[in-house]
This record gives structure tokens, C-alpha cells and sequence, in this order.
């Protein structure tokens, strides 16, 4: 089943080998990355040209529009299909659960 990973600080040094290896062991998974600049666009092809399926986004994670266009474009983008579904998961830190 094939599935959405979305990712940002891709473009260079750790995180390109950490969105290599993200989709060297998930196949089936398409990588969105979030970047700034030409440099998504750049790796994006990069990596479809090896084979992987993935989109860029160009977005400034440092301003809140930014990430809210971003953020838009994914939901959009998931609810026409365009993208496979989205997988995560949420869990709330043992220090800041309720409980009682």
C-alpha cells in the first residue's frame, strides 16, 4: 500500500541521506519534501530520475504562512488523490498526559 511521508531539511548534508534511506526502505512510499528555494524541485528530480516517487512543495518553514500554504498544498493535494494517503502517527509525551 503505498503511502505519504512528508519531510523537510532534505536538500543537503544529513537529512538528504536520511530521505535516501526513508525511501531505500519504504518502496512504496512517496516523499513530499518542504523546502525552500530551488533545491526541493532540484532533489525531487534527482530522485525520481533513481526511481523513487517524490514531490516538492517550496515553502519557508521560518514563516507561519509559509507553512500554512504548505500545509494546504498537502491537504489538497491528499484529498484529490494526487498523493497516497497520508501515514503517521501522534502520541503524547508520559510527562503531559492527563492523568486523572
Amino acid at each position: 500500500m503505498s503511502r505519504t511521508i512528508i519531510m523537510t531539511g532534505a536538500t543537503r548534508g544529513f537529512g538528504r541521506v536520511a530521505a535516501e534511506r526513508v525511501l531505500d526502505g519504504g518502496p512504496e512510499a512517496h516523499l513530499v519534501l518542504l523546502t525552500r528555494g530551488t533545491a526541493g524541485a532540484e532533489l525531487a528530480s534527482d530522485l525520481s530520475r533513481k526511481g523513487y516517487s517524490v514531490t516538492s512543495i517550496p515553502t519557508d518553514p521560518l514563516a507561519l504562512g509559509g507553512v500554512r500554504d504548505a500545509a494546504d498544498e498537502v491537504a489538497a493535494r491528499l484529498d484529490s488523490g494526487e498523493l497516497p494517503r497520508l501515514r503517521s502517527r501522534s502520541e503524547t509525551p508520559a510527562c503531559c498526559s492527563p492523568t486523572t
